[in-house]
């Protein structure tokens, strides 16, 4: 019979910090009000106080039993889970039900010498993925060994035949110019939306004050300083993200490193490659680099989110790295772009959010200027859409080139398609246009490509060729 395994009993604390997360900004947002003479109510009396309390005991006491209830064994045929502290879990995985195993180390865990061990296996991930947290690197790396044939890859089976590392200036560029500061900016201002419910009517007001007698200019500046602090957020998110990002070529499988603070050590089987994208962003297509993704069945990334493969690549090296590592996806030299009299439904799909802000200017007159000043970003954006869309076909496999922000360039096999479709509406029937859409399989759903407003028998062309293969067709 198999030795049963444990966590490490510090997963009884990192439970606790992940329950506890959700009460840290009201509890930060009541002691800033306190500080600032606000009226605290029962909220900082002594009720508050036991409440915290009785709310840290609870989670300490549910982690202590969910720790303790928690167990694994593994075999060469499967890994058995235990869980569950009144109901009861007992999970089998067979070994060639997986897909990949990965290890994950924060900063705490890299102290101890202690990986978080993700299993993915095919089907809802949301259901399917195993995560057995905080045990000890050398277990890791046997399970992942002894579960290795028909499984997950493991490092270190024979020499890499290619390495790429990416050195710290590379990475303070790709930092620079990822694009990710909109995220950022977003993610900042959905915050202070929810902070408006706990300011105080008195700051509130003051607030708004300060807002409507200001002029434009100085709300600009302060909108720049804005976007300028979210940028370099967004460099040292990447930076920490992709620190010491490594890359090695073994004969079967591809083993990713990144990451400074949380540690990540992917394997990717290269038959479970779907798609391979290449990203070019508006800052960096200009001083011509590009990062290049990985579409992956069965997981292997972040959740919901592509393999990046290279961070950041010169555009005139693309091609010989793809050659060299995934020859069956090489780069087509030419492609079909969409016809000239789609242009004008492109600039008018660009314009719809300066069309829908020119309200503001009812509002007040000054803001007149916000749609004016998007409509230099979104009409330019809305041509470069048209320039760069397109399709390609080479051999047994396909490329569509299109633009949101970012240009990119999906290649993928034939026989990786889950499902095709061609779309057209009343207005594009008028024009003789379709739009053109894919099905790739990815973790932890398909993920849908297309192309808008192609040339009607080029699209038919290409659903005619996809349809000699027997796929499933939409």
């Amino acid at each position: 019979m198999s030795k049963l395994y444990r966590q490490h009993p510090i997963t009884i604390i990192t439970g606790v910090f992940k329950e506890l997360k959700s009460y840290l900004i009201p509890l930060f947002i009541f002691l800033v009000l306190r500080s600032l003479g606000e009226e605290s109510g029962t909220f900082f009396d002594r009720w508050f106080l036991i409440f915290i309390l009785v709310t840290v005991g609870f989670s300490l006491i549910s982690g202590f039993f969910k720790w303790l209830f928690f167990r694994f064994k593994y075999s060469p045929n499967a890994i058995e889970i235990f869980s569950g502290v009144l109901i009861k879990k007992h999970r089998n995985i067979k070994r060639d039900r997986i897909h990949t195993m990965d290890l994950e180390a924060n900063v705490v865990w890299q102290l101890l010498d202690l990986v978080s061990l993700n299993i993915e296996t095919p089907g809802n991930l949301d259901e399917a993925e195993v995560k057995i947290s905080a045990i000890p690197q050398g277990l890791a790396n046997h399970i992942r060994e002894t579960l290795n044939e028909n499984g997950a890859t493991v490092e270190n089976q024979a020499a890499a035949s290619k390495t790429i590392a990416l050195d710290a200036i590379t990475l303070l560029k790709a930092g620079a110019t990822s694009g990710s500061v909109g995220v950022v900016f977003a993610v900042v201002f959905a915050l202070i939306g929810q902070l408006l419910v706990f300011i105080p009517e008195r700051i509130f007001q003051l607030i708004a004050q300060f807002f409507t007698q200001t002029d434009v200019v100085v709300i600009v500046i302060l909108f720049i300083v804005g976007l300028v602090i979210s940028w370099i957020i967004s460099v040292v998110r990447y930076v920490l993200r992709f620190a010491y990002f490594t890359l090695r070529e073994y004969d079967d499988y591809l083993e990713i490193k990144r990451g400074l603070f949380v540690k990540k050590q992917l394997a990717i089987k290269l038959s479970r490659i779907q798609a391979v994208t290449i990203i070019e962003g508006l800052i960096r297509q200009p001083f011509g680099y590009a990062t290049i993704e990985l579409q992956v069945a069965g997981g292997g990334g972040d959740k919901g989110e592509s393999v990046v493969i290279h961070p950041m690549i010169k555009r005139s090296q693309i091609e010989s790295f793809l050659d060299t590592l995934l020859p069956e996806y090489a780069v087509p030299k030419h492609f079909h772009a969409v016809p000239k009299r789609a242009l004008r439904r492109y600039l008018f799909r660009a314009s719809i959010p300066v069309i829908m802000l020119l309200g503001l200017g009812f509002i007040d007159t000054r803001l007149i200027a916000v749609p004016l000043v998007l409509g230099l970003f979104f009409i330019p954006l809305g041509y470069l859409r048209y320039h760069d869309a397109g399709y390609a076909n080479q051999h047994d496999g396909m490329a569509l080139r299109f633009r949101r922000v970012a240009k990119t360039t999906v290649m993928v096999q034939r026989k990786h398609l889950q499902s095709y479709q061609m779309i057209t509406n009343p207005f594009q029937r008028l024009k003789g246009l379709k739009t053109l859409g894919i099905w790739v399989m990815a973790s932890p759903t398909p993920v849908y490509f297309n192309v808008k407003d192609l040339q009607d028998s080029d699209a038919k062309n290409v659903y005619d060729w996809l349809k000699q293969t027997t796929i499933k067709t939409s």
